[in-house]
């Protein structure tokens, strides 16, 4: 499991449970991967690039899943493919940043 406040308070740990990215909700896995205000831009933004339109799914898996659905123009597929682990990674990094940086 990801070690997110959500599992950490699981396991035991006394925590505050708020989105480091946009301090508003209780902070989960899929929430901070892809329904926090501050990840959601970063989808929308690749979406509107690619021209998809897109209705969020609920979990991290099953946007995974999704997303290897959708067609795009073939000059354009490997950049597709490869677009939602980059996201993933980069929203990532951005909470360790602010978590472990305080910034």
């Amino acid at each position: 499991a990801i070690l997110t406040i959500d599992n950490l308070q699981k396991r035991g740990f006394s925590m505050v449970n708020r989105c480091i990215l946009c301090k508003k909700e209780s902070k989960s896995v899929d929430h901070l991967l892809m329904h926090c205000s501050f990840s959601k831009e970063g989808w929308w933004l690749i979406l509107n690039l690619f021209g998809v339109a897109w209705s969020m799914p609920r979990t991290t898996k099953e946007l995974l899943s999704c997303w290897e659905g959708i067609r795009v123009r073939k000059d354009k597929n490997q950049l597709w493919r490869a677009a939602p682990l980059c996201i993933l990674w980069c929203l990532w990094m951005e909470r360790n940043k602010r978590l472990f940086e305080e910034k």
